[in-house]
């Protein structure tokens, strides 16, 4: 989908100051660059990098055994969790990978990674020690592996894609698997290079990602595998002190590098619905999943990326499901300024309507990125005009 959001960005700078002009006189007759003290005004369209309507959505859904119930509160909340993205007549892809996908590589005869929405439907059946048996075709899948504005049926479409089962593995490795799938050649066109990557990883169990000296192995040991060298380069599950395990920072830096961007600008964000305390992992454990694990590694990467944490004890996920929405449409449609504003001369516009200042229903100006954010129903919608006016900090 084209985007059209026009943005009209005008910063005149104040002509008042007579020591600055002086300096602006003194530049120009030295022969060295001058400052410019005229006002200027910038227009671009929505599809630039400094703005972006699209929306690329990678859920990482846990399937190992005991998921069945998040699985049913994502999907009994989905609805709700789409109506803004459809409202607003975002350009969105949606698609759906599990914490497994790390199994992927070379040992399954140089196939296509184990990354669920891959141009094909049948993926390698594995046995109780992750190692595949037999080809299956994989009937839980619609055929529609990336769902986008226009799918005919799409939230029931996106249902039956995301209701990935409880056959899979239970070492859950969601850091590693969603590096897999993104990375898998199939995948290639899933995001774009000007869309906001949202990331939403369903589990209940921590990350214990540590594979890459074994990508495309077993995961267990490997047949005239000593068990030194077996507890050198593998990462046993729930091990927080392997030496092998990977930081959450080696992920940051993926990311980072995956969708261009840098620690003050990043066009992504990962959130987590996990064990969030002990009082959750008890109440897990009592209810047939003795192997829940506080997500301290989720919580880490949420925070770093300015991602949403939910819990997983929740009876209900659609709370957490609407602030992890709210939070990927405010950063994925934020307006970065080229010139650091005078924030209290900042104005703003859509469709010629002044939008008030406001962190709940209006924008809000983030000093760190140089940009206006916008929020709750002031997200502009496809198609929106922007204006925003100021006076800039300093000269030209």
């Amino acid at each position: 989908m084209k985007s059209s959001y026009m943005v009209k960005l005008v910063d005149p700078a104040k002509l008042v100051i007579v020591s600055i002009l002086s300096v602006a006189i003194s530049a120009c007759s030295s022969g060295q660059s001058s400052f410019s003290l005229l006002p200027t005004s910038q227009q671009f369209q929505q599809s630039n990098s400094s703005t972006s309507n699209k929306v690329d959505l990678l859920w990482v859904i846990d399937n190992s055994p005991s998921m069945i119930p998040a699985q049913a509160n994502i999907l009994n909340n989905i609805s709700s969790f789409m109506t803004n993205f459809q409202s607003k007549n975002l350009d969105f892809k949606l698609a759906v990978t599990t914490t497994e996908a790390y199994l992927g590589g070379s040992a399954y005869t140089g196939n296509n990674a184990y990354s669920k929405f891959r141009n094909g439907a049948t993926l390698y059946q594995l046995d109780q020690f992750g190692r595949p048996t037999n080809v299956v075709s994989y009937s839980k899948y619609s055929g529609i592996f990336v769902v986008i504005p226009g799918v005919p049926d799409l939230i029931n479409t996106f249902i039956t894609n995301a209701y990935q089962g409880d056959q899979g593995s239970g070492d859950e490795r969601a850091f590693r698997s969603l590096q897999i799938t993104l990375n898998e050649s199939q995948n290639a066109g899933f995001h774009r290079p000007d869309a906001y990557l949202a990331v939403i990883i369903l589990s209940d169990e921590d990350d214990f990602s540590g594979d890459s000296r074994i990508e495309g192995s077993w995961i267990g040991q490997l047949p005239g595998e000593s068990n030194v060298q077996f507890a050198a380069r593998y990462v046993p599950d729930h091990s927080y002190v392997a030496p092998t395990l990977d930081s959450v920072g080696t992920y940051i830096s993926y990311l980072d590098t995956f969708t261009n961007s840098t620690a003050s600008n990043r066009h992504y964000n990962v959130s987590a619905i996990s064990v969030l305390d002990s009082a959750c992992q008890a109440t897990q454990n009592s209810s047939g999943s003795p192997n829940s694990i506080v997500g301290q590694r989720y919580m880490d990467i949420a925070s770093q990326t300015n991602g949403t944490v939910g819990s997983l004890c929740d009876a209900n996920f659609s709370q957490t499901l609407t602030k992890i929405q709210e939070n990927i449409l405010e950063l994925s449609s934020q307006f970065f300024l080229q010139r650091a504003p005078i924030v209290s001369s900042i104005t703003v516009a859509v469709n010629s309507a002044v939008i008030a200042q406001d962190p709940v229903n209006g924008w809000t100006y983030n000093s760190v990125s140089n940009a206006i954010v916008f929020h709750g129903f002031s997200i502009p919608p496809q198609g929106a005009n922007i204006e925003i006016h100021f006076d800039p900090t300093t000269i030209k």
